[in-house]
């Protein structure tokens, strides 16, 4: 398991009903630096 999937499972269990795809798509730092600017964003 890689540090971004261990990361998204975290945030899979934190947030619930996040597509932990999502952040599986090779942009998890795009979408990490999106969802500490704008915590609206998912």
């Amino acid at each position: 398991m890689t540090l971004s999937n261990q990361i998204a499972k975290h945030f899979g269990q934190e947030l619930g009903n996040v597509n932990i795809q999502r952040y599986n798509d090779g942009n998890f730092n795009l979408h990490l630096k999106n969802l500490l600017e704008d915590p609206e964003y998912l």
